[in-house]
């Protein structure tokens, strides 16, 4: 982590905030587009929208055993984006991260 001068937040986090309980590590596709408004909800609790920042976050949610829907373009729209700064990696590289994060060594690419 780095300070930038700028605040950060995490999409996790904000949602986690907003909805008052602990998520889920496995997002369900008909949670997707609910968790995505309470992000635009939590982070309108910020200075989001005044100051902008950083904001940690994912274009792909896992929605079930082997199955992943994408974080929707409204979602982009609503977070009255200047700029985006995606960092990549290997599906091999991401699938360890994954695995690490959560414990439980089952996501694969």
């Amino acid at each position: 982590s780095y300070d930038m001068g700028l605040p950060s937040y995490t999409a996790s986090n904000i949602i986690s905030e907003k909805a008052a309980l602990r998520i889920e590590k496995e997002v369900l596709s008909h949670e997707i587009e609910t968790n995505q408004d309470l992000l635009i909800q939590g982070l309108r609790r910020t200075r989001w929208f005044v100051d902008g920042g950083l904001l940690d976050g994912h274009f792909i949610l896992k929605n079930g055993a082997a199955s992943y829907s994408r974080v929707p373009c409204e979602t982009f729209a609503k977070l009255d984006l200047d700029a985006m700064l995606v960092l990549t990696a290997s599906p091999k590289t991401i699938a360890k991260r994954l695995n690490e994060r959560d414990g439980i060594g089952t996501y694969r690419f």
